[in-house]
This record gives C-alpha cells, structure tokens and sequence, in this order.
C-alpha cells in the first residue's frame, strides 16, 4: 500500500520549538482514494497532542500537484522553495502547519471542521 513517516524535521533553523516533518508515500492504485489526507491528519493529532510539537512541516517536489493538494488540504501553508537538505539536487516545495498561530485545541484541519 505504501507508508507515513512523522519524524523531526530535516530543516533547521526557521523556528523556535519542536518540529516534525510529516512525509508519505503510496503505491499508484492507492492514490486518489483519501488515505494520504486521513492519515496525515492522524499524524498530524499525534505530533500536537502527544509530541508537544509546535510546527509540521512537509515538502514535495515542486511538480508533485497531488502530494501539494494534500498538504493544502491537511492545512499547511506554502512556506518556501529550496533544495531538500538530504537530496541531492531535487528543488522542493516546504509546507509548514504552525499551531502557535492556530490555537492548538482546535487546529484548523478539515477533520476538526467534520
């Protein structure tokens, strides 16, 4: 089927507090069926609730429409362009969830809007 990651995140430096990365991948007959958006968002609870985690942040290639809607989708806001600190020459768009700036009760995701 494919696989989640929820790790500390491979940038430094952009903020204070404690940051993971959320990452995915799926086999192509599982995409376009939700489980890339349910599962990041389960991560996401995780990471804020039982990490203390103050920022996820996640990055795709900047080709990557469908990995970049579904960071849309969990919340995350376009952060910044740049090459991915552990890739040799692959340029990447970083979303980053800041729950500083969304009261980490009640982040704003679509699993909190249901």
């Amino acid at each position: 089927m494919g696989w989640f990651h929820l790790r500390p995140s491979v940038f430094e430096g952009n903020f204070s507090g404690i940051v993971f990365e959320l990452g995915y991948w799926f086999h192509r007959r599982f995409w376009s069926q939700g489980f890339a958006t349910e599962g990041s968002l389960s991560l996401m609870d995780f990471a804020f609730y039982n990490l203390s985690a103050t920022h996820v942040d996640a990055c795709a290639s900047t080709e990557n429409k469908a990995s970049i809607a579904v960071m849309k989708k969990c919340g995350l806001s376009w952060f910044e362009t740049l090459m991915h600190p552990k890739a040799i020459l692959v340029q990447v768009d970083r979303y980053i969830f800041d729950a500083t700036a969304h009261h980490k009760s009640q982040h704003n995701h679509p699993k909190a809007k249901k």
